[in-house]
């Protein structure tokens, strides 16, 4: 059991470790486009767009189409800004659960009746979804975001799962 266990953490630590090395490579350096204002989507961006964005980059479409009609640097400019912003995307869909787990804690602390049972499905959905982003951050890193759009839409779903919970702990009874 323990050889089992042994082997689960040093798993982790190397996706972690993984994760940490590929994440400097993508910032959004100097000269970058800021895909979220070009498309809109600052602070409270609209569900329907959201989701068209996300069948659009996790597409492998417009790749497939662009490397039979085009020449090969302007397929591979296709690739890398579809790459960057798929991992954008990511970025933000992780932030926007920090967000709402730190606005859960915030109301946790204040309330008179936790119900244990509920913590711990936001806490493991909450793992479910960093444990999602980081798997779909070292993909799109690796391969691209062409192919990938089960596994964002899984991401996505979740986070709406994450964002429901949050919403009904900050209008139950227990926030105040």
């Amino acid at each position: 059991m323990m050889t089992y266990l042994s082997i689960l953490i040093a798993a982790l630590l190397f996706f972690v470790l993984v994760v940490s090395i590929l994440r400097p490579k993508h910032g959004n350096g100097g000269g970058a486009v800021d895909y979220e204002e070009v498309l809109g989507l600052e602070g409270g961006a609209d569900d329907s767009l959201s989701a068209q964005m996300l069948a659009r980059v996790f597409s492998p479409g417009d790749e497939a189409f662009v490397a039979g009609e085009a020449s090969a640097g302007l397929a591979r400019l296709l690739h890398r800004e579809r790459k960057r912003l798929a991992l954008r995307w990511v970025g933000r869909k992780a932030a926007e659960a920090r967000g709402i787990m730190r606005q859960h804690a915030r109301l946790a602390r204040t309330a008179r009746d936790l119900r244990p049972s509920g913590e711990l499905r936001l806490a493991l959905r909450y793992l479910e979804l960093r444990s999602l982003c980081a798997l779909l951050f070292v993909l799109v890193s690796a391969f691209g975001p062409a192919g990938l759009h089960g596994l964002a839409a899984e991401t996505n779903a979740v986070l709406s799962g994450i964002r429901t919970l949050g919403e009904t702990a900050a209008d139950s009874p227990l926030a105040g």
